[in-house]
């Protein structure tokens, strides 16, 4: 599963960069981000009334549930926001802010490990 996951990752991050240049980061970053809740939703409704337990097509549609996230994540937000990272701050200040960015995103990430 992991392999899946990793794979769609990779490979959807590509239409991220091309669409990152031609739509521009406002519009993909909003419908990325409901497309990302939708999906987390549809999940989540499944595993609550269908439990992949009890039904076994549940756990059919919520890896297909996890694989959509996974390539809306890697098409919008993930290499969108490295991106507005690098172009938000003004020209001074921008390496040590935008350092400071990517040091409390790494920290955010390294929080959610399970011990």
């Amino acid at each position: 599963m992991q392999l899946i996951l990793g794979a769609v990752n990779v490979f959807m991050t590509f239409p991220g960069l091309y669409l990152i240049e031609r739509v521009g980061r406002r519009t993909p970053l909003i419908f990325g981000g409901l497309w990302q809740a939708v999906w987390l939703l549809v999940f989540a409704i499944v595993g609550i009334v269908r439990p992949p337990t009890e039904y076994s097509y549940s756990g059919i549609v919520m890896i297909v549930c996890a694989c959509m996230f996974i390539a809306s994540f890697a098409c919008t937000w993930g290499p969108f926001i490295w991106v507005v990272i690098g172009e938000t701050f003004p020209l001074r200040t921008r390496a040590k802010q935008a350092s400071l960015a990517t040091a409390f995103n790494w920290l955010g990430e390294w929080t959610k490990q399970p011990i």
